[in-house]
């Protein structure tokens, strides 16, 4: 291919190239890091040659009925080239895979399979991910990211819907050419995964995910190794630490026992679910108001003590530091007997769990579903708002070629 000497100034040592010619001598030379757009001497113009570096901030196509416009948006400003409208299938794809390369957003090994427009969506496939964006331009810098060995499943409805992460993800596609776009996406899915077919890759996924569930011990076992092997903390607390009896008599009379003969106090039995005393603040005596609240953890069979007696030997009435309970508060874990923990609740919570669980799994599929419809409708709605002036700015500089 023979090069003009002023194209070959700017391509330097570059020889990854694609050339496409857009009419008579002019051509249109693309590399990975810019596009050089060369025009031919004329009868009224001289030998011309314009470059457009692909670090762009948006990339644009459009298109009427004899010309396409290429506009490259930097930060400084839109310049743009025009081509034949046919010609477009030819300079689109090498010029947006530097775009993609020089944006880091693919690899500099990775081949773009692929390129679709569907009204404001442009998707692009290539052999490691699928990319998309919303919006009046091709290509900007919001766009989503799908890498390969992150899909897990592939189906076309009314839009192309992908499973990434186990999660449904939905990509409205308008127009035609969305049974190609699947099959292009299915073929590049296929050839990462090493499977023949979708419904392979989705019994892989599945044998995978069960495996995994099957080495993982589930929350019930646990719950019941821990309810099996350890001590529940009440009954840690009740069982008290041996005491060196040198302690005994440095610690005031009454305390664990009667004040004067020094034999500890018989403790009435207390409920596996009953507060410790320890945690709880004390609440002030009932003696105040002048009624006796009826202590529920007292054993019946325990004969009434006389609180006075109880305070001339140094005792603190008992009743003094128990928690008060409502009298239609129902005792957790009691079922007529204070002394028969019901483990029922904990089977019951387990099952509950797994149902709460596969519910809140579904509500946030569909919480997704929504919120990717509802941020593709919104930024419709805020690039529409640009679109007459970028197609005014674009006809200006057409005017002035």
């Amino acid at each position: 291919m023979d090069v003009p000497g002023i194209v070959r100034e700017r391509l330097a040592d570059e020889r990854r190239m694609t050339s496409v010619n857009v009419g008579g001598d002019d051509r249109v030379y693309v590399t990975p890091p810019k596009t050089l757009v060369y025009r031919a001497a004329g009868l009224f113009s001289s030998e011309s040659i314009e470059e457009f570096p692909h670090d762009v901030s948006r990339f644009d196509v459009s298109a009427d009925r004899r010309e396409a416009t290429f506009a490259f948006e930097y930060e400084h400003g839109v310049e743009a080239f025009s081509a034949p409208r046919e010609r477009i299938e030819t300079i689109l794809p090498p010029v947006l895979a530097g775009v993609l390369r020089t944006t880091d957003r693919i690899d500099p090994d990775e081949e773009i399979e692929e390129s679709y427009r569907f009204g404001d969506r442009t998707l692009i496939v290539t052999d490691r991910r699928l990319l998309t964006a919303v919006g009046e331009a091709v290509w900007d810098r919001e766009h989503d990211s799908y890498d390969y060995d992150r899909i897990t499943d592939l189906r076309f409805e009314d839009d192309l819907r992908i499973d990434v992460d186990g999660r449904p993800r939905y990509i409205e596609l308008t127009g035609d050419g969305r049974r190609e776009a699947y099959e292009t996406l299915e073929d590049a899915l296929c050839a990462y995964h090493g499977v023949a077919s979708i419904d392979q890759l989705a019994d892989r996924t599945a044998e995978s995910t069960a495996t995994e569930r099957t080495a993982e011990p589930t929350t019930t076992d646990q719950t019941a190794d821990r309810t099996a092997g350890d001590p529940t903390p009440t009954e840690s607390s009740d069982r008290a630490p041996a005491r060196d009896p040198d302690d005994a008599r440095h610690e005031p009379a009454g305390r664990n026992g009667d004040g004067t003969d020094g034999q500890p106090t018989e403790q009435p039995p207390r409920s596996r679910f009953e507060p410790d005393e320890s945690t709880e603040p004390p609440i002030p005596e009932a003696s105040e108001s002048g009624r006796e609240p009826t202590d529920p953890s007292r054993d019946p069979a325990e004969p009434n003590r006389d609180p006075a007696k109880a305070n001339q030997t140094g005792e603190p009435d008992r009743r003094s530091v128990e928690p008060r309970r409502e009298p239609s508060e129902p005792r957790r874990g009691s079922s007529g007997s204070d002394d028969e923990p019901d483990s029922r609740p904990v089977s019951t919570e387990s099952g509950e769990g797994g149902n709460r669980t596969a519910d809140v799994d579904r509500l946030t599929d569909e919480v997704d579903a929504l919120r990717d419809h509802i941020e593709r409708q919104t930024e419709l709605l805020e690039r529409q708002q640009e679109t007459l002036e970028r197609l005014a700015e674009i006809a200006d500089l057409n005017d002035d070629r």
